[in-house]
């Protein structure tokens, strides 16, 4: 289950996270002098990224694309003017082929996805990007599951609406279980308790380059996924990370 519960509640529980990361992408990738751009969002969510950058003036042609139908929705009710599907990042029919300036994956997707599917992932973008454009792919890190998942639990609280979030790691699986168990109060004072169960794969920096050039894109520079300042060696000692690809020259 990805989120079919906690979408009603995904903007509440992140609130200004994406609006957040909308303005520094907007000031990164140049965006006031280039508002024409056309944006894809992979596993795009509520759709608040692309909406906020609609909002800072981009008037180029947008695409989400989510796999959660609540997330949609909530993406579409948000903005029409934004072509909000349902599709799967890994079946995703590009009608646009060659035809993005900009790719975003952002909220780090990429480790829902599984290791041996990441060729399949950066084929897509591959595919979906101009000659010239870019991608934005964030992702958590090896570092973030060993040392920051064992233990880590943490509540949040609504209005109508508790969320306990716990995370384990396997380190012989080499995959992360997050469990968000959610209590959800209605008007008439009763509640109901339910639980949604992700997994999520660890991801190496160089192991996500090379996947990537054999899909013919190359490395530009490693960021502070908030900030957006570059991050130099060691890159293996990151929690957090976030990378900005564009297609390999011909020769």
């Amino acid at each position: 289950m990805q989120y079919e519960i906690s979408a009603r509640y995904y903007d509440e529980l992140h609130k200004n996270e994406s609006e957040l990361l909308a303005k520094s992408l907007f000031h990164y990738f140049d965006c006031d002098n280039n508002l024409n751009f056309s944006i894809l969002d992979l596993g795009c969510g509520t759709g608040t990224v692309l909406n906020e950058l609609k909002k800072l003036g981009i008037n180029g042609f947008m695409q989400g694309i989510d796999l959660s139908t609540k997330m949609i929705k909530q993406a579409t009710e948000k903005n029409r003017t934004i072509d909000f599907q349902v599709d799967d990042v890994l079946e995703y029919d590009n009608n646009h082929e060659s035809y993005f300036d900009l790719v975003l994956c952002t909220h780090n997707v990429i480790n829902y996805l599984r290791p041996d599917s990441l060729k399949v992932f950066f084929s897509k973008i591959f595919q979906a990007l101009t000659s010239e454009g870019l991608a934005f792919v964030d992702f958590d890190c090896k570092n973030d599951f060993i040392s920051l998942w064992p233990n880590y639990v943490q509540t949040d609280k609504g209005l109508d609406w508790e969320v306990c979030r716990s995370n384990y790691y396997d380190p012989t699986l080499r995959e992360g279980t997050e469990k968000q168990h959610w209590k959800i109060s209605s008007s008439k004072g009763n509640s109901i308790e339910i639980t949604e169960i992700h997994t999520l794969y660890p991801i190496s920096p160089y192991s996500l380059v090379e996947v990537a050039d054999s899909q013919g894109l190359r490395l530009l520079e490693f960021l502070d996924p908030q900030s957006l300042e570059t991050r130099n060696e060691p890159i293996d000692e990151e929690i957090t990370l976030a990378g900005v690809f564009q297609k390999k020259s011909k020769k």
